[in-house]
């Protein structure tokens, strides 16, 4: 077990030392809201505002049935994907797509 931190990991203590308030009140509004299955827009939606408030570049989109099973790791569901959007920021960088085929 080291005893010392990392120039690094000091200043995002101090980070979360100087926001510690901020963040508080960022995850008590993130867990008022209604969040279930099914009804994952609006968490979402703040989501994708939070995010681009943070700078980030962000896409939305909702997934579809008939793209996602084609993918290694579907597994089938009863439930719809409609209205259930998936958020994605990005901050610089390139996205580099993962294989979505099954293997054969």
């Amino acid at each position: 077990m080291r005893a010392e931190i990392t120039k690094a990991e000091n200043e995002i203590l101090r980070t979360i030392s100087v926001r510690e308030k901020s963040i508080i009140e960022d995850l008590v509004r993130l867990v008022r809201i209604r969040s279930i299955v099914g009804e994952e827009g609006p968490i979402q939606a703040y989501m994708a505002e939070r995010l681009q408030q943070a700078g980030l570049a962000v896409e939305q989109f909702e997934a579809e049935r008939g793209q996602i099973s084609q993918h290694a790791g579907y597994v089938p569901t009863s439930w719809e994907y409609s209205g259930r959007p998936n958020v994605i920021g990005k901050l610089g960088g390139e996205v580099i797509p993962r294989p979505t085929e099954k293997p054969s």
